[in-house]
């Protein structure tokens, strides 16, 4: 979000008592946080699981919801780590919202 103000608090208390103005808070001003980019796991590390690999690039490429089932090791969750690359970049209302849920999940 460029150009986005960012009053960082680690208590609820901080942020009224700040916006009551009874405490000041330096804000800071984020720029370029939608830019970065961590490198994530490459789908053609994933040897095999053709119909899997298959039904994460659909679902990637169309929007849709996934649900991985099966027995421990079977690589739900190496296939599911391979997703987030799939994915196009977040703009800036997408990249707002992620960070909402991050913050509160948390906590």
């Amino acid at each position: 979000a460029s150009g986005l103000t960012v009053i960082a608090v680690e208590h609820l208390l901080q942020a009224v008592a700040h916006f009551a103005g009874r405490a000041v808070i330096e804000p800071y001003v984020a720029s370029g946080l939608l830019h970065v980019s961590k490198p994530y796991p490459d789908l053609s590390d994933v040897q095999g699981q053709l119909s899997a690999k298959r039904a994460l690039l659909i679902a990637a490429a169309g929007s849709h919801n996934l649900l991985f089932t099966g027995p421990p090791g079977t690589g739900k969750t190496l296939l599911a780590s391979r997703l987030p690359g799939l994915l196009p970049p977040l703009n800036e209302q997408e990249a707002l919202e992620v960070a909402a849920i991050q913050s509160v999940a948390s906590h």
